[in-house]
């Protein structure tokens, strides 16, 4: 490396300025942990030092801005027109997984195609923020020829029959003075543009000039991320002779399976059964959230829950991205369950009734409701279903408009 006129950038970050890209970013991970304003809240020399470092990581790991750097320190770059990032922004963008994106930028080689991996993601993980391990598996350039796909020097390997352009041009004459001209794909070289002779291929590709590489790499999941959120490792794609890596993408997938809650954006929804009796005398349980505490909840004096009824508190949803201090709200949604048939004798029921309200009564001449009076007696709807499945061997859902099917068959009503 030619002589280095400034080190500030260096000294920022605590690296040499020999520092190879892998040793740059390590470095800026484990400072702007650190220093990162969610750890120092208040803190400002904590925040102008996270400033500074990532306008130093910016530079370094970028290698042209870097050699600008080298060259002529921080006038050289203000006159190339540089313009630093948000801190935040190259915060995320590593975090996020891999370097900042250039890739965005107009200039410079063609990218080759990035590769998309989803990897399922338990709501217990976004509520607290976890590391996982991705295994990949992508194509590189083979090190052993280095992309040329041959170690022999001087070996024409450009395709004869379509030069080296990969495709082949057919002529076809449709009639006096009509031809019609098509392009495909050259069989000889199946496109590639390249024939290596097998006895000059290299050993480590077989001619190929790509290897495929397993590997295990880091994604970090922060707390509040979200379903169908994108992770973006800078040049972690494939890669391709002539051409720059393309990026590996990451998409979040929730899975909720191993949790009683359901995420509603920031809030989370958890439903409780109540008995009638807890319902109408008030109630307390207990809720083993997902960071393992138990919350302890209590009913309001006098209070009486209706069924379907929800009750909100506040600051216990799911935390904010980035800001991971803020929560939402958790909702419980409450499902009352009435007693069976058998746990309120009968004899008991009198006394329920005096503890009720008043129910309301029939009119003691039921003549003066009309001409005609039935006696009729409702069966259970379940029941009913079940000897209608039983009798056809299948189930027929009943229409809201066939007047037949408005009532069971098993009702029966008695003309006085």
């Amino acid at each position: 490396m030619s002589q280095v006129k400034e080190k500030k950038f260096y000294e920022a970050l605590g690296i040499e300025s020999n520092a190879t890209e892998e040793e740059i970013r390590k470095a800026y991970r484990k400072m702007a942990i650190k220093f990162h304003p969610d750890k120092n809240p208040g803190n400002n020399d904590a925040s102008e030092k996270f400033k500074e470092i990532s306008a130093a990581y910016e530079v370094l790991s970028d290698p042209e801005k870097r050699k600008i750097y080298n060259m002529y320190g921080e006038e050289g770059l203000q006159g190339g027109g540089f313009h630093a990032s948000s801190a935040e922004d190259i915060f995320s963008h590593i975090f996020g997984g891999g370097f900042f994106n250039r890739g965005q930028r107009s200039q410079g080689p063609k990218k080759a195609e990035d590769t998309i991996y989803k990897m399922n993601v338990s709501l217990r993980d976004f509520y607290n923020g976890k590391t996982k391990k991705l295994k990949i598996s992508r194509k590189v350039i083979c090190e052993t020829c280095t992309g040329r796909g041959t170690n022999k020097e001087g070996i024409d390997s450009k395709c004869a029959p379509c030069k080296g352009r990969g495709v082949r041009v057919t002529i076809q004459q449709l009639g006096p003075g009509m031809i019609q001209q098509f392009q495909s794909a050259c069989p000889n070289c199946k496109g590639t543009g390249e024939v290596i002779d097998a006895k000059n291929r290299c050993e480590g590709c077989k001619g190929k000039k790509l290897v495929e590489v397993k590997e295990l790499i880091e994604v970090n999941i922060d707390k509040g991320m979200k379903d169908g959120e994108k992770l973006t490792f800078y040049e972690m794609g494939e890669q391709s002779p002539g051409l720059q890596p393309g990026d590996l993408i990451v998409v979040l997938r929730e899975d909720a399976s191993d949790t009683p809650f359901i995420r509603k954006t920031r809030d989370l929804i958890y439903i409780h059964k109540l008995t009638l009796s807890e319902a109408l005398t008030g109630y307390e349980f207990t809720i083993k959230h997902m960071d393992d505490r138990i919350l302890v909840v209590r009913s309001q004096p006098s209070e009486i829950v209706k069924p379907g009824s929800m009750r909100v508190i506040d600051g216990e949803g799911m935390p904010m991205h980035k800001n991971p201090f803020e929560k939402g709200r958790l909702i419980i949604k409450f499902d009352v369950v009435f007693p069976t048939e058998d746990q309120i004798p009968i004899a008991n029921r009198k006394k329920l009734e005096e503890l009720f309200p008043p129910k309301p009564k029939l009119p003691k001449n039921l003549k003066s409701l009309g001409e005609q009076i039935d006696e009729c007696t409702a069966l259970p709807y379940e029941a009913i279903e079940d000897q209608q499945r039983s009798a056809n061997g299948h189930f027929q859902r009943m229409e809201d408009d066939d007047e037949e099917q408005d009532q069971p068959r098993g009702a029966q009503c008695v003309h006085q």
